[in-house]
């Protein structure tokens, strides 16, 4: 059965069969032939050293583009993970958007990876006011071909994969909007925060709880790397490469278990948290304290501007 990355959602026995088969036939009718005709939309080729690129024919520029910047990506990730990605994956450009919502199955996706067939699929349809974010997503989806070619079976945990992916590509995530930067300290505030041990195998389906388990994923990966150093993420992810599993990894990187680690992280993003609380808690005294500092200096304003009338007035 493929294993296929669907961020952000979980999908039963019979939908990944659907979804298998879309992709299946999407693929055999690209690969097979240089231009072909799949459900009447018509796709072009390009056929580059690093990546191979489906494209719908309207978006031909684009292919182009991403093609020409793939050897690049590769060499940055090379460069921050120490790994190759020795095979030519194949990148497919959509336009309809129709076809692409039935194939990721989740309408705030716009790019997922499909490691067990080294393929990319993005909605770039949906992405022609920002065409230059078609980049950091396909940056954010060759990590996850990346890491699933390196780290076999399950021992790679979904929020770990889904915080590296977006630490490594500049925060950037696969969905067609980023979460709001007060996400995460609003599930704070109200304990909504997911447990790591809920985000190992999949993220859950709701628009708002995916939006956190994104938040969530990048926040933890993040002070990873600003508490203890870059490379600890690098070497977690080589003892998972080696065979160890994540508790294993953390602890032997980290000296701490996961759970303390999830502790540490937590207890990091309550300090600011708790200020703001603290601040909400005395709102409406705060804004009574600056609208009486507004009023006093709109006086001493009113008192300087009458002053200075008189005084001209005298000298007339």
């Amino acid at each position: 059965m493929l294993q296929a990355h669907f961020t952000g959602q979980r999908i039963g026995r019979r939908g990944i069969l659907v979804i298998t088969k879309a992709i299946r036939l999407l693929i055999a009718g690209l690969v097979l032939t240089p231009s072909c005709s799949l459900a009447n939309i018509s796709f072009g080729t390009i056929e580059h050293t690093d990546v191979t690129v489906r494209y719908e024919l309207p978006l031909k520029a684009a292919a182009v583009d991403l093609a020409d910047e793939t050897p690049f990506i590769k060499a940055d990730l090379a460069a921050q993970f120490g790994w190759n990605l020795p095979q030519r994956p194949t990148v497919v450009l959509i336009q309809n958007r129709e076809m692409f919502r039935q194939l990721a199955g989740h309408p705030l996706i716009a790019a997922y990876a499909v490691p067990a067939d080294n393929l990319i699929v993005i909605d770039f349809g949906r992405l022609n006011r920002r065409p230059r974010r078609g980049k950091s997503l396909l940056k954010h989806e060759m990590v996850h071909l990346l890491l699933h070619m390196h780290i076999a079976g399950n021992r790679l945990p979904r929020w770990l994969e889904e915080g590296v992916a977006q630490w490594a590509s500049d925060g950037v995530v696969d969905l067609l909007e980023e979460p709001r930067s007060a996400l995460l300290t609003e599930a704070i505030l109200s304990g909504t925060v997911l447990p790591l041990a809920d985000l190992a195998g999949s993220f859950p389906t709701d628009d708002h709880a995916l939006l956190l388990a994104y938040a969530q994923s990048r926040s933890v990966v993040a002070f990873i790397a600003d508490n203890y150093g870059s490379e600890k993420i690098g070497k977690i992810l080589g003892l998972l490469k080696d065979g160890s599993g994540i508790e294993d990894a953390v602890l032997r990187s980290l000296s701490v278990s996961v759970h303390d680690l999830e502790k540490r992280w937590l207890s990091d993003q309550e300090r600011p948290a708790a200020f703001l609380a603290l601040l909400a808690g005395y709102l409406y005294e705060i804004l009574f304290l600056v609208g009486a500092l507004l009023t006093v200096v709109g006086f001493v304003r009113f008192r300087i501007k009458k002053r200075r009338y008189r005084d001209e007035e005298d000298e007339i």
